[in-house]
């Protein structure tokens, strides 16, 4: 499956932005990943997503304001989509 991920922490760069220096600079902060389809266990359900937004949680985590739990991360939430298979 293809999917966004962030991997490290950065701030990003906006035009007429000031930065406070304390983080890597990139235009890009995420980047298109190939990962592996995930198997659900007894119980869970696989959603194959369609669309996925962002929250404002995530978007500070993106743009280097505070930091995810963990790092490689894929971020977006809610998502919407199909079935794509029960464990």
């Amino acid at each position: 499956m293809k999917a966004m991920v962030l991997k490290e922490l950065c701030e990003v760069m906006v035009p007429g932005k000031a930065y406070r220096g304390s983080l890597p600079l990139k235009a890009e902060p995420l980047e298109l990943a190939e990962l592996p389809v995930p198997q659900p266990g007894r119980g869970e359900v696989l959603i194959r997503v369609l669309a996925c937004g962002i929250c404002r949680t995530e978007l500070d985590q993106i743009e280097g304001r505070i930091s995810p739990p963990r790092l490689p991360v894929v971020p977006g939430a809610p998502a919407g989509g199909g079935g794509g298979g029960v464990g």
